[in-house]
């Protein structure tokens, strides 16, 4: 039998990578790295890579300031549509 999923604050997902995003809003990584580069959504690179993360707090700005219909929950959580 599975497991419930948990929802405690450890287990709210903080930053996604571009391609976790890029399937959210039905896009492709290289949108999501252009959307980065011209700060229509905030992000930042790792250390000693080319691999960006996109924090929720600045995907829930993103959502809200380009009207796009919720595509996360409050966890941070993608919804299934």
């Amino acid at each position: 039998m599975a497991r419930p999923k948990k929802t405690s604050p450890d287990a709210i997902k903080r930053v996604f990578t571009t391609g976790d995003v890029a399937k959210m809003f039905g896009v492709t990584r290289i949108t999501v790295n252009r959307w980065v580069d011209i700060g229509k959504i905030k992000g930042f690179n790792l250390p000693d890579s080319n691999d960006r993360r996109i924090p929720v707090e600045s995907l829930f700005e993103f959502v809200e300031a380009n009207r796009i219909p919720k595509a996360l929950d409050a966890s941070g959580e993608p919804l299934n549509n």
